[in-house]
């Protein structure tokens, strides 16, 4: 049997609903009358009862269909022997079992359909249902990230960013939603500032694919919200006009340079917790992204594999089960939280270390900043998933970009 989508149950439903109300008047004409049967000299035939069609007529039917039809408007088409092509009906999940081996979108709660915005008779990505997203929601036949498909990106928008307004808009970031989670943060085999493990509860989120390209950060500066990156090395990627490297990290970047763009696209930057969450395919005990097998220069840029950095997501092997690209290697990424020797009483909500509250803070404040992930030119070490650096967050020296999240 073929596939139906929810437009297609929901029809054949109603029609089936018609012909239980219709239908069955058709075969008792010979019994029965058009006339309102309310009337005495139109009276009903034994067997039959007067009951109200769906167009409000008062007609004769079986006693069998009066039974299944009364107060059922919200049920119509419920009858068929349960099931439609192994769906549940009435009141449980319509088309949200299996038809043909795939699930339809859609969920019917007390006979109501939920979240029914229909694009080509399927269910727009994103829909709420008590204000989460629903998990499963299809679009072209294909499960949205409700609760993170491997590599499925949602952008979750933000109307209210600067960046609406500028002559070009908002750059595409590519955002991918990362389910939240308990997990166990930090390394008992790494530094001691790794230390001690502790367990961390990250609520959901949404972080970048990639880092912060030139392309995208060029847009922040061109509409006067950002200032032009440094330029001390033949290795920092800023150019004063649009170059071959715009599809590469924007590096040689302070960690104020990447606030003032998070706050231009109406973001921020990640905690470092939602950091290693996310890097460690949602809180896995991952010695890299990819997983335990050692670094090679097919899954990272490092010591040894270039001279420089290279184009983002430019090597899949070395994704994140979620699809996050350059976690290890290519350039250093700044986080949110100010840096401190070891994890000893750090927070276990997944929210960011900071001295202020939402981590606001002065531009002349040197108190260092955390950065993860390693670099071009850095040992395979410090692309441990659990591996911690520090700078000062005024420094545009060593190659130091990043990305955001919400």
């Amino acid at each position: 049997m073929p596939k139906l989508n929810l437009q297609q149950v929901l029809s054949l439903t109603f029609s089936l609903a018609l012909f239980t109300s219709i239908g069955c008047d058709d075969q008792e004409s010979s019994t029965s009358s058009t006339a309102d049967c309310r009337q005495a000299d139109q009276a009903c035939a034994m067997g039959f009862t007067c009951q109200p069609d769906n167009t409000g007529m008062y007609t004769c039917v079986t006693d069998q269909s009066a039974g299944s039809m009364a107060g059922t408007d919200q049920q119509a088409g419920a009858e068929m022997g349960g099931m439609i092509a192994g769906e549940s009906v009435a009141g449980e999940n319509l088309a949200g079992e299996n038809t043909a081996g795939e699930a339809i979108a859609g969920e019917v709660v007390g006979g109501e359909v939920m979240a029914g915005t229909m694009t080509g008779g399927e269910i727009q990505a994103g829909e709420m249902v008590g204000g989460d997203p629903i998990a499963g929601e299809m679009v072209g036949g294909e499960p949205m990230a409700g609760d993170m498909v491997a590599g499925e990106d949602i952008d979750p928008g933000n109307e209210n960013a600067a960046c609406n307004q500028a002559a070009n808009g908002c750059p595409d970031l590519d955002w991918v939603r990362i389910d939240g989670g308990a997990f166990q943060m930090g390394s008992a085999n790494g530094e001691s500032d790794e230390q001690p493990v502790h367990e961390v509860n990250v609520p959901s989120f949404f972080i970048m694919r990639s880092t912060v390209t030139v392309g995208m950060y060029r847009a922040c500066v061109d509409d006067g919200n950002c200032t032009p990156l440094s330029t001390w090395s033949p290795v920092c990627t800023w150019t004063p006009e649009p170059s071959s490297k715009e599809s590469y990290p924007a590096n040689c970047m302070t960690w104020f340079q990447l606030d003032d763009f998070a706050k231009w696209v109406g973001a921020r930057l990640p905690s470092e917790a939602e950091w290693e969450f996310a890097a460690r395919g949602r809180g896995v005990d991952n010695t890299y992204p990819w997983g335990n097998d050692d670094p090679t220069c097919e899954r990272a840029t490092y010591m040894g594999c270039t001279e420089e950095t290279t184009v983002v997501c430019s090597l899949p092997a070395g994704n994140t089960v979620n699809g996050l690209c350059d976690m290890a290697g290519n350039v250093w990424e700044w986080v949110q939280d100010e840096y401190h020797n070891d994890y000893s009483n750090a927070p276990a909500d997944g929210s960011a270390w900071c001295s202020t509250a939402d981590c606001v803070v002065d531009p002349t404040n040197s108190t260092f900043r955390v950065m993860r992930g390693g670099y071009w030119f850095g040992e395979v070490n410090v692309m441990r998933t659990t591996y911690r650096n520090s700078g000062d967050p005024r420094v545009d020296f060593g190659f130091r970009g990043g990305r955001l999240a919400r």
